[in-house]
């Protein structure tokens, strides 16, 4: 007997999916997070103009990630894709505008001679693009109702329930320790202790966020069940504890501090996978709702199964490239002129 392709594709197709949604966070997650920082972290204009530098030239790559995440939601599970659209679409929605205002907001930024006024609005767009996605992630872990035509059920307030904000706002924190680890690994000395002070003050709301999300989707969601929900947790909170350590400026390991708080958001989303497995989206209470049976075709999951590996592989390359033209820390000496 022929065991069928579609149940190796679907598990596997989940796995892509959320490897996609890891690489966004660790990618753009760090221009996301650096972007928050820019306005607030130093009153120097020249420490600003530096750490939008430290990014400029990648963000649009690290962005392609995201994309992919929902390309691939897209053509392999399209009901999760319409429930998503449908049930959460005041985020959809709030998502698109963020996302419409970051390029934007990064060209008159350039352009314009008030920098202050660009840097906040491109702050405001990366603070949306990040905390709205975690907004969704957390509602397809509570569960949230759809009628049959896919519609929401319950009003607004049934998707404003505290588990998806509390997701969105460690998702958000997060990117911050994120981005502040970055702005100290490509800062020079003076502008880089500035990102350090700033990362010690997102890092114990991070920690608490970090243990209270844990607990609760151990307790509540399903996790306790899972002995390697517990794992992946633990390892995620010890990530977080590790990286202050290293990350404090007493042990300057740029690149090692980056390298942990990397690794603690794949420990995040390892948690996020098997708390979900293999739940799409959970109806309300969080009981089995939409799972990956409800994919596209086996022919579609077989053939962007052979063709998606070479488009990553394209995306891989250029982003190693563009990586290795851009290394190093900046310098306010070889910048753009503006005018």
């Amino acid at each position: 007997m022929n065991f069928p392709l579609i149940e190796i594709f679907q598990p596997l197709w989940f796995l892509i999916l959320g490897s996609a949604l890891f690489l966004w966070t660790v990618l753009d997650g760090f221009d996301l997070g650096a972007a928050m920082l820019t306005p607030f972290f130093s009153k120097m204009e020249e420490d600003k103009i530096l750490a939008i530098h430290t990014f400029w030239p990648v963000w649009d790559g690290n962005a392609l990630w995201g994309l992919t995440a929902g390309g691939a939601l897209f053509a392999i599970f399209p009901l999760a894709f319409t429930q998503i659209l449908s049930g959460l679409y005041p985020y959809v929605m709030l998502l698109l505008v963020a996302l419409i205002f970051r390029p934007i907001a990064f060209e008159l930024w350039h352009h314009s001679k008030d920098k202050r006024l660009w840097g906040f609005i491109l702050a405001l767009a990366s603070f949306g693009t990040i905390l709205l996605p975690g907004a969704v992630l957390g509602n397809t872990i509570a569960g949230y109702g759809v009628n049959p035509a896919g519609w929401l059920e319950g009003g607004l307030l049934s998707i404003l329930n505290p588990y998806a904000l509390v997701t969105a706002l460690l998702l958000t924190l997060l990117t911050l320790v994120h981005g502040a680890q970055w702005l100290a690994l490509k800062l020079p000395e003076e502008a880089r202790s500035k990102a350090v002070k700033a990362f010690k003050i997102i890092w114990i709301p991070t920690l608490v966020l970090a243990i209270t999300w844990v607990l609760w989707s151990a307790l509540i969601y399903g996790g306790s069940s899972k002995p390697f929900f517990w794992i992946a947790g633990s390892l995620f909170i010890l990530g977080q504890i590790l990286l202050r350590w290293r990350g404090n400026g007493v042990k300057p390991q740029g690149k090692l501090a980056f390298g942990i708080s990397a690794t603690t958001l794949g420990f995040f989303w390892v948690s996020v996978g098997i708390l979900q497995f293999p739940n799409l989206i959970r109806a309300p209470g969080g009981v089995p709702g939409l799972t990956i049976a409800a994919s596209a075709p086996e022919g579609t999951l077989v053939f962007l199964g052979v063709a998606a590996p070479l488009v990553l592989l394209a995306v891989s390359v250029y982003t190693i490239y563009i990586y290795k033209i851009f290394k190093g820390k900046v310098d306010i000496k070889n910048l753009p002129t503006y005018k």
